[in-house]
């Protein structure tokens, strides 16, 4: 796990753009377990870079197992 200093957080409205889903799917992965976030004080959610990436598939698996169009596609969604 990333060092939490280190981590890049993320908000909503970036993640949906990043994902190309509607806020309400977002929503759903969030309080579901399938991607990963936490609320702020001010009950904001705030979605870690690394919960990005393995939601994505980008931390179990090499970058051989993505064709190029695909892999540059994801690094780009990721802001890489």
């Amino acid at each position: 796990m990333t060092n939490l200093e280190e981590e890049v957080f993320y908000t909503l409205p970036e993640v949906v753009d990043m994902l190309h889903v509607s806020r309400r799917t977002l929503y759903n992965y969030l309080t579901t377990g399938k991607l990963e976030g936490t609320k702020t004080a001010a009950g904001t959610w705030r979605i870690p870079r690394s919960s990005v990436l393995r939601f994505l598939g980008l931390t179990e698996a090499p970058a051989e197992a993505f064709n190029e169009d695909s892999l540059k596609m994801a690094q780009q969604a990721v802001g890489e």
